[in-house]
C-alpha cells in the first residue's frame, strides 16, 4: 500500500497563468490527495478545481477565505480514496479517508495557522477537539506559521514561548514531526537570503507511523509561491535477501543448551583448531536454521497454535461452565501466551539495539518502532553518485560497492619519510604481558564483556549465543584463541565484515554523508577484545597529555576546559591570535598500514604484536550491508574498521606519530599546505560551544534543542500514553515527590540543577586529587594555588572560560572533606582540616596569632624532635594552659610517612569521591515519609511498570473515581466491581468485596493471621514482617502488587470495555500473573503451573 500527499501553501489560486503552472506541477507530482493552504477563494471553487486537475475521478473539500485570507483546499482520487469532510473550523479542515482497493482508514487535517501567537492558540485548540472525535491514524498538514526550534529559523538565536507552544502541542497530540529531506527551509521572503523559516511540515500520529515501513517528507521545487511544496511518501520497503542471523529468544527456550550441545557433537572434524571450530559453527547455522521453521523454533507459530486453543476454549466457555481440567489448561495456554510475549520482546529488543531499555515489561511495540524506525532511516532508495541521481536498485548497489572498493584501495605508491622523535617506549617487560600466552580465564572474561544484543556480523552469531552456550563451546573456541597466539593466523572467514551504512544526517544523499560501521564476527571480536584489554595497559605511557580519550583516567571533557580556557586569555588579552581546528576526513578508512607498522617498531612493540596487529588488518573481506542485504566482496589495502575495538587504540598510536611530527613543523608552511577555510568565534568543538561566553544563554540553544530532540523521541516512542486524548493531561504526582529519592516516597529522578553542580563538584575534586595532568597544568598555570588543593579564587569577569562558574563550588567541596596526612608536604598546618573537624586556626585562634608560620606546611613545622613552631613573643601566665591544650591536641597527630597527603570524602565510606553522594548533599527536594515501604515496591520482584503502578497506588495518586471528581469530572462514584457507592483507592484495593476474596485467598494459603490496615502504603509497609516466618519470602513479596494489578485491570475492562469474568476468572488471571513473575525472577518455583497452583 502507498500513500503520496502534497501540501503547500500556495499564496492564492486566482490567477489562471498561476493555476496554469500548478496544473502542470500536480501532472510531475501524481500524488493521491493535495493540500491547498491559503487558496483566498470564497464561493464555489468547482471551476478552479477542474483548471488545475482536469479529472472526474477527483473530488475536494473546501474551508473558504476570509475575504482575501486563508481558506483551503483539498483535493483527492476518488478512484483510490472514498472521502468525506468529517469537520470543518476556522483554521483547519479535516476529512475522512477509506481505501477503495485496500481496507484502510484514515484521517488528514489540513491547517492553515495565523500569525498571531493568540490566534494560534485556537488552532492547537480546534486540533484537538478534532482529535478527540476519532481515533486511529492521523496526519496533519499545512503552514503552522510558527517554527519549534531556533534552527528552523534563520537568524534566530533563542527559544520563545510560541516555539514552547508550538511543541507542547505536538507532544500533547502525541505526534511524530517528520524530518525533512531536500531542504530546510520552507518558505523564503522574496529573494531575500536572511529571512528564512520552516513554516510548512507534515506530522503524523504512531498509529500512521506504523501502518508504513517506508515515511519520507520531502521538499518540491519552489515555484509561483514564496513557500515550497512538501512530499509526503508512504508505503513499504522493498523486501531483500537476508542473513543468518541468530536470535537470542531461542536462549530461553527449553532445553536449548542441550539441543546445542547435540548439535555441536554431531560431527568430528580434523584439522587445525580454528578450521575445527569454524566447521562446527558452520554445521550449527544450518541446524538453527532447520530448526527455526519448527514449531519450537518459530514465534509466529508458536503464538497461533497457543491462539487457537484459547479460542476453542472461549468458545467452549460461552457454551458452559469449563471444567476443572479446562480451567487449568487455560491458565497453561495463558502463561505460554506470556512467555511468547516476553521471547518476542527479547527479539524486538534485539533487532532495535535500543540496549539502555532493559527487557521485562514487554515493551514489543516500542522495541517494534524503533527497529523499524532504524530500518526506515536507514534505507537508501535514491543516491547521488559522481554528480548523477541514482534511483535504481542495482546502480545505487553497484556505485556503494565501487566507492568502497576504492575507498580502503591504496593509490599512494610513495610516501614522505617518516621520523618521529617518540618519548615513551614500551619495555621489555611490558611486550613479554602484551605476547603471553592467551589463557583460557582471559578468553572467557572476553567473551563475558561483550554485549550479547549488539549486530552481528557476517557469521550471524551473537555474542548472547557464546555467553550461555559456554560451556559446551569453550574447548574449541579456547583451542583455536591460542592457536593464534602460535601460528598468527586463523581461517580467514572469521575476518570476513559487513559494513553497515548509518546516516550522518536527514536526507543523506551522498556516499560522503554516511558513516561505515563494521560488523565483525562473533569470533575475531573475541580476539579482538583480547588484544585491546592488553593493549589498554601501556596506552598511557605511550600517548601524550594531550590525548584525552580512550585512556584510562583521562576525560575528553578536559580537552573542551583546557580550549575554552585558551580563547579566555586570548579574548582578555585582546592580542591576535590564530586557532587551528584540524579535522581528517574519513581518517579511519585513510590510515597507511606501512605507517602503523612503522610507528608500532618505533614504540617498541615486539615482532609478534606486530605480526598479530598484520594479519588482523590484512586478511579482512568486506561485504556492504545495502538495505540489510550484503552485497560484494573485496578485500583491504588500507584503513581501520569502525567497530573493531582495536580501531580506536591503533589509530590513537598513529596519530601520535602525526602529532609528533606537527610539533616540529614550520608553521606557516603547514598553514599554507593546508588550506583551512577562515572562521570565527564562538564555535563548537567536540560537539560543545568553544569561544562563547559562559552566561550567555543563546549558546546553549544547539545542545538544548539536541536534547529536546531526545526527549521528543522517547516520548513520542516510549513514554507516550497512546490514547490520542492528549487535550487534557493529569499530574498524578507532584513534581517535588516525584524527583525525590525512591527511599523517601519519590521515583528518585534527579533535580537537573543539583546535578549539574554535583558534577562541576567533580572536577574540583580531581583537581585536588589526580596525577599531574595537561588540563590541570593548564588550570594551575593561569589562576594560580592557593594551597595545595585548588586555585586561588577567580575575581575576573565571566567570560569564555569555565572556570570561574567551577570554582565557585570550592567550599562543598572543602566543607565535606577530611585530610589524610601522609608525608605533610601538601596539608597547611594552620589552615588546612586535618586534625578534628576544623582547621586548627579556628580551633585555636589565640595560638594562631603568636604563631609567624602561617601557611607552613606539617612537614615544614614538624621533624624528628616533635614540632618546630616558631611564636613572635613569649607566653604571658593566663596563655600557658591554652598553649599546653595546643601541644596536646598535636600529640594525637601519627607519624609522617613517605606517603603524599590525601583528600579524603566524608561522605563516602571509602573516602573517595562520588557524584551520588554529592548530589545527595545539594539536592534539597526530598519529601520525607515515615515507614515508605520502598523496598517492597521498588526491589520486589515484579515488572518495572507494575513497580511503578504499585507506586502510584501506594501514593494514593491512581485516577479511579475520586480522584477523577476531584480534578473536575463529573462522575458517579461507584464501585465498578462490587456496585458499591464508595469508590476511593483503598476500598478498591483493600475493602472492596472481590478484592477482600482475593486477599482472603493468598492469606489463607500462607495459614497467617492479618487484619487489613487502613490504607495502601500500610499494606506494603506491613506486609514483608508479617510473611517473613514463611518459607517462601520472596514470593510472598509479590502478593500485594500481583493482586493490584490484577483488580486494576478487572476494573479497566469493566469501566472502558463494560466486560466482565467471574471471581473464578479474576482469581486464576491473579494466579497466572503471580506464577508467570516468579518464574522469571525467583529460583526454585516449579516448571509445571499445574502443581504450583495445587
Amino acid at each position: 500500500m502507498k500513500v503520496n500527499i502534497v501540501s503547500w501553501n500556495v499564496r492564492g489560486l486566482n490567477d489562471p497563468r498561476k493555476r496554469l503552472l500548478i496544473k502542470n506541477m500536480m501532472n510531475n507530482w501524481r500524488a493521491d490527495v493535495y493540500c491547498f493552504q491559503e487558496s483566498k477563494i470564497n464561493g464555489d471553487i468547482s471551476g478552479v478545481v477542474k483548471e488545475i486537475r482536469a479529472n472526474r475521478r477527483v473530488k475536494y473539500a473546501q474551508l473558504e477565505a476570509r475575504g482575501t485570507r486563508g481558506g483551503i483546499i483539498i483535493l483527492w482520487d476518488s478512484s483510490i480514496w472514498e472521502g468525506e469532510v468529517c469537520e470543518v473550523r476556522a483554521y483547519c479542515i479535516t476529512c475522512k479517508f477509506t481505501g477503495k482497493t485496500r481496507v484502510f482508514e484514515w484521517h488528514l487535517s489540513s491547517v492553515y495557522a495565523p500569525n498571531s501567537r493568540d490566534k494560534r492558540e485556537e488552532v492547537w485548540g480546534e486540533l484537538g477537539a478534532v482529535r478527540s472525535l476519532f481515533s486511529g491514524p492521523w496526519v496533519v498538514a499545512g503552514d503552522f506559521n510558527v517554527v519549534r526550534y531556533p534552527s528552523e529559523k534563520k537568524n534566530c538565536k533563542r527559544l520563545n514561548k510560541a516555539m514552547e507552544d508550538f511543541s507542547d502541542f505536538i507532544e500533547d497530540m502525541e505526534l511524530q514531526d517528520l524530518p525533512l529531506e531536500g531542504g530546510i527551509f520552507t518558505w523564503r521572503k522574496g529573494d531575500r537570503q536572511d529571512i528564512a523559516a520552516r513554516l510548512d511540515k507534515f506530522l503524523i500520529s504512531e498509529e500512521w507511523e506504523v501502518s508504513f515501513r517506508k515515511i519520507n517528507q520531502s521538499i518540491l521545487p519552489r515555484v509561483t509561491s514564496d513557500h515550497n511544496p512538501l512530499l509526503l511518501e508512504c508505503g513499504n520497503l522493498e523486501k531483500q535477501t537476508s542473513y543468518f542471523k541468530f536470535e537470542n529468544w531461542w536462549l530461553k527456550t527449553q532445553d536449548f543448551n542441550e539441543r546445542i550441545k547435540d548439535w555441536w557433537n554431531y560431527v568430528t572434524y580434523v584439522g587445525r583448531p580454528d578450521y575445527i571450530l569454524a566447521c562446527k559453527l558452520k554445521l550449527l547455522k544450518i541446524k538453527l536454521k532447520e530448526w527455526s521453521k519448527t514449531l519450537h523454533g518459530n514465534l509466529g507459530i508458536q503464538k497461533q497454535c497457543t491462539l487457537n486453543q484459547l479460542a476453542d476454549l472461549d468458545l467452549i466457555q460461552d457454551q458452559r461452565t469449563l471444567s476443572e481440567d479446562e480451567s487449568y489448561l487455560r491458565a497453561v495456554l495463558t502463561v505460554e501466551l506470556k512467555e511468547i510475549a516476553k521471547r518476542e520482546e527479547v527479539a524486538w529488543r534485539q533487532r532495535s539495539r535500543a540496549l539502555w531499555l532493559k527487557e521485562g515489561d514487554r515493551n514489543s511495540k516500542y522495541f517494534h518502532r524503533i527497529a523499524n524506525c532504524h530500518k526506515r532511516y536507514n534505507n537508501i532508495d535514491k543516491l547521488t553518485i559522481n554528480g548523477a541521481n541514482v534511483t535504481e536498485p542495482v546502480g545505487i548497489k553497484d556505485g556503494i560497492i565501487r566507492f568502497y572498493q576504492e575507498l580502503y584501495r591504496e593509490a599512494e605508491v610513495w610516501r614522505p619519510q617518516f621520523n618521529p622523535r617518540f618519548q615513551s617506549m614500551i619495555n621489555e617487560e611490558d611486550n613479554i604481558a602484551l605476547q603471553g600466552q592467551f589463557e583460557e580465564q582471559e578468553i572467557k572474561n572476553s567473551v563475558f564483556s561483550c554485549a550479547g544484543d549488539k549486530a552481528p556480523g557476517p557469521d550471524g552469531f551473537s555474542m548472547a549465543f557464546y555467553i550461555q552456550c559456554w560451556e559446551v563451546i569453550k574447548e574449541e573456541v579456547v583451542a583455536a584463541i591460542q592457536n593464534f597466539h602460535d601460528q598468527g593466523y586463523f581461517e580467514k572467514s572469521f575476518n570476513a565484515t559487513f559494513i553497515a551504512l548509518i546516516p550522518k544526517k536527514v536526507g543523506a544523499s551522498e556516499l560522503k554523508d554516511f558513516r561505515p560501521i563494521s560488523l565483525i564476527g562473533s569470533f575475531y571480536k573475541i580476539i579482538s577484545k583480547i588484544l585491546t584489554e592488553r593493549l589498554k595497559r601501556v596506552m598511557p605511557k605511550l600517548v601524550d597529555e594531550q590525548q584525552m580519550a580512550f585512556i584510562k583516567g583521562r576525560q575528553i571533557m578536559d580537552a573542551i576546559l583546557v580550549a575554552n580556557e585558551c580563547v579566555d586569555v586570548r579574548t582578555i588579552s585582546k592580542v591576535p591570535g590564530i586557532l587551528c581546528k584540524l579535522d581528517i576526513e574519513k581518517a579511519y578508512n585513510h590510515l597507511n598500514w606501512e605507517f602503523l607498522w612503522s610507528t608500532l617498531r618505533r614504540m617498541g612493540f615486539g615482532n609478534t604484536w606486530i605480526k598479530w596487529m598484520r594479519f588482523c588488518m590484512t586478511t579482512v573481506k568486506f561485504s556492504v550491508l545495502i538495505n540489510g542485504s550484503p552485497s560484494g566482496f573485496f578485500s583491504s589495502e588500507r584503513g581501520l574498521r569502525q567497530g573493531d575495538p582495536l580501531s580506536p587504540f591503533l589509530f590513537i598510536l598513529a596519530m601520535g606519530g602525526l602529532s609528533d611530527m606537527l610539533k616540529f613543523a614550520q608553521i606557516s608552511l603547514l598553514a599554507n599546505i593546508l588550506g583551512g577555510k577562515i572562521g570565527e568565534l564562538p564555535t563548537t568543538y567536540l560537539g560543545m560551544p568553544l569561544g562563547a561566553k559562559s552566561k550567555s544563554l543563546s549558546i546553549w540553544n544547539s545542545v538544548v534543542e539536541k536534547c529536546e530532540r531526545k526527549l521528543v523521541n522517547w516520548k513520542s516512542q516510549y513514554l507516550s500514553s497512546g490514547n490520542g486524548e492528549g487535550v487534557k493531561k493529569f499530574h498524578l504526582v507532584k513534581w517535588d515527590a516525584v524527583i525525590s529519592n525512591k527511599k523517601e516516597g519519590g521515583l528518585g529522578i534527579k533535580n537537573l540543577k543539583a546535578h549539574n553542580k554535583s558534577l562541576l563538584l567533580k572536577w574540583l575534586w580531581r583537581l585536588a586529587t589526580d596525577d599531574q595532568s595537561l588540563w590541570k597544568d593548564t588550570i594551575f598555570a593561569r589562576y594560580g594555588k592557593e594551597g595545595s588543593w585548588t586555585t586561588k579564587e577567580v575575581n575576573t569577569p565571566y567570560g569564555v572560560g569555565l572556570w570561574r562558574t567551577i570554582r565557585n563550588q570550592w567550599p562543598r567541596i572543602w566543607n565535606n572533606s577530611v585530610i589524610n596526612v601522609g608525608n605533610g608536604k601538601k596539608t597547611l598546618f594552620w589552615n588546612d582540616t586535618w586534625m578534628g573537624q576544623t582547621p586548627l586556626r579556628q580551633q585555636f585562634p589565640d595560638i594562631y596569632i603568636l604563631n609567624q608560620q602561617k601557611m607552613a606546611t606539617i612537614v615544614e613545622v614538624r621533624n624528628e624532635q616533635g614540632w618546630n613552631l616558631i611564636f613572635r613573643r613569649f607566653l604571658n601566665d593566663w596563655e600557658v594552659e591554652r598553649m599546653t591544650q595546643f601541644y596536646n591536641t598535636l600529640e594525637q597527630a601519627k607519624n609522617l610517612t613517605c606517603e603524599e597527603d590525601k583528600l579524603t570524602w566524608k561522605l563516602e565510606k571509602d573516602g573517595k569521591f562520588k557524584v551520588k553522594s554529592a548530589y545527595k548533599l545539594l539536592d534539597t527536594s526530598t519529601e520525607t515519609k515515615e515507614l515508605w515501604p520502598w523496598k517492597m515496591i521498588w526491589k520486589g520482584k515484579i515488572p518495572h511498570k507494575v513497580a511503578y503502578f504499585t507506586w502510584l497506588v501506594a501514593r494514593q495518586s491512581v485516577l479511579t473515581q475520586d480522584n477523577l471528581m476531584k480534578r473536575g469530572k463529573d462522575l458517579c462514584s461507584r464501585c465498578f466491581l462490587c456496585e458499591s457507592e464508595t469508590k476511593t483507592i483503598n476500598h478498591l484495593f483493600l475493602h472492596c468485596k472481590v478484592t477482600e476474596k482475593l486477599w482472603k485467598y493468598f492469606i489463607n494459603r500462607r495459614g497467617i493471621t492479618w487484619t487489613m490496615p487502613r490504607n495502601t502504603a500500610e499494606v506494603l509497609a506491613c506486609w514483608n514482617r508479617d510473611g517473613s516466618q514463611s518459607g517462601h519470602k520472596e514470593r510472598w513479596k509479590i502478593v500485594p502488587a500481583c493482586i493490584w494489578w490484577t483488580i486494576w485491570s478487572e476494573r479497566n475492562q469493566r469501566c472502558f470495555e463494560n466486560k466482565s469474568i467471574p471471581f473464578q476468572s479474576i482469581k486464576m488471571n491473579c494466579l497466572v500473573t503471580f506464577y508467570f513473575w516468579c518464574i522469571h525472577s525467583i529460583p526454585k518455583v516449579p516448571g509445571d503451573i499445574t502443581l504450583f497452583l495445587r
